[in-house]
């Protein structure tokens, strides 16, 4: 469906794999990092970008956040 062809040369300064789509896979890697707040300008950007167009992504995110606040919230009534 979409069109994962490498970036200009001149880009990859901005994105050095080449590519300015992220695939499915490297979201979910990226996931923990964009909801611990631990990304950068350019990367919280093209997870945003995929998120926009990703449906399936968007409701891995919500239920990983919806995840951790379950056990943060059970962390906070059974400490261990």
């Amino acid at each position: 469906i979409y069109d994962y062809r490498p970036l200009p040369v001149n880009w990859r300064v901005l994105y050095p794999d080449g590519y300015l789509m992220l695939t499915c896979k490297d979201m979910t890697t990226e996931a923990h990092a964009l909801l611990d707040g631990n990304l950068g300008p350019m990367a919280r950007i093209r997870i945003r970008f995929h998120l926009l167009l990703c449906k399936y992504c968007r409701r891995y995110v919500r239920q990983l956040a919806l995840t951790l606040k379950v056990v943060e919230q059970n962390r906070q009534i059974n400490p261990s």
